[in-house]
């Protein structure tokens, strides 16, 4: 089976993947994936590259936690070091959010990193509040404060209108959170253990879908505060059992030397593509995409001589990162 996309490779690296666009259809999915232990997943055969955007003014960046593109602008969250660079669409630096600190315009920590619902600002998650800067020039524009009764379980948050928000929370009996009128409502129940790891993505425009906690390989669907199965993914023999799914740490710990896939770690989409990164069974970063169209799939483990980091969507497009030291 090959599958034909477009890429084009985005400085340090980010590349995209087209796709042709498709109608609107609704998924509720089963999608078995029969896994090969020596399978690797071949990226050489099933991209082309068409453009090469580096990243300038000898800007030296650590590992990407996040990365957005939009119509003029690369925002780079900088997990090394602590900060948000502001690119340009060419790559050229414009600002870095350098806000480290105990300031009325400073962050203590940035635990999440998002973009805002109709992408005008940045929004940063601290420990105990949401700020927001400019796309633009990277410049502060206001401070929310949080009041949750755990506020350090709050771990990620996707902004879905005016002061209206999902948060994605540990330590607790629920996994999701809505915040509007100024509260926290409960929204769903945890099903799995809360391992952090990407929790919310956008598709289609105003729809935000939601990866299920460890244990489970789900996403749902996110609309008009009502939540749907949207995907369920099937490894066979190599699914972990609802048995083992883990309760604490020490479950987890435990669970996790053994040879099943236990969450999906990434996943992004587009009108015909559906891109997944979980782990497999030898503890390799193990990668799917799965065509909305026919229900073909190409799936492996990542191949380490050709490591590509899909870290978003920008239109029809997959967004990844390639580094310098590859």
């Amino acid at each position: 089976m090959k599958i034909k996309y477009i890429f084009s490779i985005i400085a340090i690296g980010a590349l995209y993947i087209t796709s042709c666009s498709s109608d609107q259809k609704s998924f509720n999915e089963d999608i078995k994936i029969d896994y090969k232990q020596d399978e690797i997943f071949n990226w050489k055969n099933c991209l082309h590259i068409e453009k090469t955007i580096l990243f300038r003014d000898s800007i030296i960046l650590g590992f990407a936690k996040n990365c957005f593109v939009t119509e003029d602008r690369i925002i780079y969250h900088d997990y090394n070091q602590h900060n948000v660079l502001l690119f340009d669409i060419n790559g050229h630096l414009i600002s870095i959010l350098d806000g480290l600190g105990q300031g009325s315009q400073e962050y203590g920590e940035i635990i999440d990193l998002n973009l805002s619902y109709n992408h005008k600002s940045l929004q940063i998650l601290d420990n105990a509040s949401i700020l927001e800067f400019s796309t633009t020039d990277g410049k502060f524009m206001s401070r929310q404060y949080l009041d949750f009764k755990d506020q350090g379980s709050l771990r990620k948050f996707v902004n879905i209108g005016e002061k209206d928000y999902y948060f994605w929370a540990t330590h607790s009996d629920n996994s999701l959170y809505r915040y509007t009128d100024n509260k926290f409502h409960e929204f769903f129940k945890r099903n799995g253990f809360h391992f952090e790891s990407q929790k919310f993505y956008e598709y289609p425009k105003g729809c935000i879908n939601y990866i299920s906690d460890y244990g489970n390989t789900l996403i749902y669907s996110i609309k008009n505060d009502s939540i749907t199965n949207k995907y369920k993914f099937y490894f066979g023999n190599y699914s972990l059992p609802k048995s083992k799914i883990p309760n604490d740490y020490k479950d987890f710990e435990s669970i996790e030397k053994e040879p099943y896939f236990k969450n999906i770690l990434h996943a992004y989409e587009t009108d015909k593509w559906l891109f997944v990164q979980t782990v497999s069974p030898n503890m390799d970063l193990y990668n799917i995409i799965y065509n909305k169209d026919n229900g073909s799939i190409l799936s492996g483990k990542q191949d380490k001589d050709f490591p590509i980091a899909i870290v978003g969507t920008y239109q029809q497009l997959f967004v990844g990162i390639v580094y310098p030291a590859y």
